[in-house]
């Protein structure tokens, strides 16, 4: 595939660093006092350092023993935090006390050791500083994917009240509950004027086809619609249409969960979704090669948010907090619908938490927003990022690749670009990360060409992966080829072949009479698969999308290819499946090209031994976790990306590659 690169930067005016004092945190002790009992009591306040009020906190205090205490009466999590509304009392040892407090990125945390005198009560205020203010511009922040409970039992005493806390706690103004084994009331009494609490179910259309948030819809979409939709392919595009209707926006979430395998919770539909131009509003990012996807998409013609959310589950104690990653929207003033429009909109930035924020404009215009132009060579992007630690660097992103990248030794940036166009359209975003480990990614400015000039359309998606999974998270013996293959919209599927050792295995045409099937193939949830495929049609008769399962017994290196009526096409690399294998084990291979896009995914991993699963199957066995390894490259606008690789390096001799175009 040829790419070109379009878009040559240059930089002018200034860039700019703060020096000098930075905003700080203090505590104050107030007098010690006997304790009746003659126990060694710890009262803590937590309050806005400037206006003396108080601030829901997450804290996390070890005592001179070494353990931690629990200071919220509801459990401590597996990191020692808990989360208190202002204020705390706790009961510890006597010695060197370790405490660590925080609102939020937008307040400077306080970290201090004081001494506790035996059969004394020490109170201690805790003042944090406010160094930051996103909602002052009018940037809210969020998080779509939260679970109070997921489980039907928990370790940490959870409920809404407790959720709620924890959200504020971590300085987000509004969080989603996604669905929790915890009733929801949806006129529930946690928002205030600050504060937003809110629900909207994560929906699980099926499998290979991953999850979906949907914040801002104004009613569930129904157990029924629901069970017919998942009957069909290609689910997630029929959801984002609905979701829509309903007044609410669809997210891919975690999107690569796990990163070596597409069968569950990975958003393998988006692979299809973004060469049919009909993804979703937004894509939760949390990882390059989440970014990778975001950027292909984005590519390929979609217009899409940049997103990110915890999938936090309360009940458990290793889990991410409220807002551990989440997503900022632009809003003219501070309402739940103003919220989701800003995301509908692309009005966003995402974050992993952290004290650091980003801002673009592109000639005036703001993140989600066109930028046109008639003969001209440059745009100007003004560009500001605010960190409360020095920042390792930035890097503007234009159609995928890095075409300006901001290396200093301060916490703020603010710098002009220009950026010299052509009559190709494209996009152009911003990302920057921190001394500490904290990332931030904007949403793109869209780039309009010329109306004469006209990019290639062919794009194409081939998802391939062998495994020994039922539908849904059962494991089994039988191990079967699962084949997605997708064409832009334009095009029309002519023949979908599976090759082993470089020959025809399987051959599928477009041309042959419909197959019937008792499930849909690949998708659909139920018990087992079996062999079935469909093609599917648009109303012109055109076959853009393939779905396909067949039964593997023998060994050998197998790819997935598909090819159109004008002779594209697109094809995974090889995989080897080793039908000697005692063990059970999936392998996937995906790719997606297009104009200026080639990304590539590669992934293994091992589970229960054949020999122990039995039926009925019980367990919880889909992940593959073991000897786990996946690789992710990508060439963008001729930018070469390579991510990992992740876990168990040998897996890597399982893949083999091959050339795009079927011979």
């Amino acid at each position: 595939m040829v790419v070109r690169n379009i878009f040559i930067p240059v930089l002018i005016v200034l860039t700019l660093s703060v020096s000098g004092q930075k905003p700080a945190s203090r505590f104050v002790l107030g007098k010690l006092t006997d304790t009746v009992d003659k126990s060694t009591v710890l009262e803590l306040h937590i309050v806005d350092r400037k206006t003396g009020k108080p601030l829901p906190a997450r804290l996390n205090i070890q005592c001179s023993d070494g353990n931690h205490v629990d200071g919220s009466g509801r459990g401590l999590y597996a990191d020692g935090r808990f989360f208190v509304d202002g204020r705390t009392s706790i009961t510890c040892p006597a010695g060197r006390t370790s405490i660590s407090v925080g609102s939020g990125p937008e307040y400077v945390p306080l970290m201090l050791e004081i001494d506790l005198t035996e059969g004394k009560h020490s109170v201690v205020e805790a003042q944090l500083e406010q160094w930051f203010s996103t909602a002052a511009r009018g940037w809210y922040s969020g998080d779509n994917h939260v679970h109070a409970q997921h489980d039907s039992k928990a370790a940490v005493k959870t409920d809404l009240v407790y959720t709620a806390l924890q959200a504020r706690a971590n300085g987000l103004d509004y969080v989603t509950e996604a669905g929790s084994h915890i009733a929801v009331d949806h006129d529930n009494d946690l928002s205030s004027d600050d504060f937003i609490f809110t629900a909207a179910d994560e929906v699980r259309p099926g499998v290979f086809v991953g999850h979906l948030n949907t914040p801002g819809i104004s009613e569930p979409l129904g157990k029924r619609w629901l069970a017919g939709i998942r009957k069909q392919p290609l689910p997630a595009q029929a959801i984002t249409t609905k979701v829509a209707e309903l007044g609410g926006v669809t997210i891919y979430t975690h999107p690569l969960m796990p990163r070596h395998q597409l069968h569950w919770m990975g958003a393998a539909e988006l692979w299809s979704d973004m060469v049919h131009r009909r993804c979703a509003d937004g894509i939760d990012v949390d990882n390059l090669s989440t970014e990778l996807l975001l950027y292909a998409a984005l590519n390929l013609g979609n217009k899409m948010a940049v997103s990110s959310s915890s999938d936090a589950a309360l009940g458990r104690t290793k889990t991410l907090s409220p807002g551990g990653r989440r997503v900022y929207s632009h809003a003219d003033r501070f309402t739940y619908e103003r919220i989701i429009d800003g995301i509908r909109q692309g009005r966003t930035f995402a974050t992993n938490g952290g004290p650091l924020f980003a801002f673009l404009t592109v000639d005036g215009k703001q993140l989600g927003e066109t930028v046109s132009w008639q003969q001209r060579e440059l745009v100007r992007a003004n560009i500001e990022v605010h960190g409360l630690h020095r920042v390792d660097v930035a890097e503007l992103i234009v159609n995928g690749a890095v075409v300006q990248s901001f290396r200093f030794n301060g916490s703020r940036l603010k710098t002009t670009v220009n950026i010299r166009v052509s009559e190709a359209p494209g996009w152009v975003l911003l990302r920057a990360r921190d001394s500490d480990g904290n990332w931030v990614v904007t949403s793109p400015v869209y780039l309009d060409g010329s109306v004469d000039f006209q990019p290639p359309t062919f794009a194409g998606a081939a998802i391939f992966e062998i495994n020994n999974t039922a539908r849904g998270v059962q494991l089994r013996r039988e191990f079967h080829a699962h084949a997605i293959v997708s064409v832009s919209p334009d095009q029309n599927l002519r023949t979908v072949i599976i090759q082993k050792d470089g020959k025809i295995w399987k051959s599928f045409s477009a041309g042959t009479p419909a197959q019937e099937y008792r499930l849909t193939p690949v998708t659909e949830f139920g018990d087992n698969y079996e062999a079935s495929y469909v093609f599917v049609k648009d109303k012109k008769g055109r076959a853009n999308h393939f779905q396909a399962d067949w039964p593997v017994s023998q060994s050998g290196w197998y790819s997935l290819s598909g090819v159109t009526q004008d002779g594209e096409s697109v094809a995974t690399d090889a995989v080897y499946y080793d039908a000697g294998s005692t063990v059970s084990h999936e392998i996937s291979s995906a790719r997606v090209v297009g104009w200026r896009t080639e990304l590539v995914l590669h992934g293994y991993g091992e589970d229960l031994p054949l020999a122990e699963i039995k039926l009925p199957f019980e367990g919880d066995h889909w992940w593959y976790p073991k000897n786990a390894y996946s690789m992710m490259t990508a060439v963008l606008d001729g930018y070469s990306y390579s991510e990992g690789p992740w876990g168990k390096s040998e897996g890597k001799r399982r893949f083999k590659a091959i050339k795009n175009r079927v011979q």
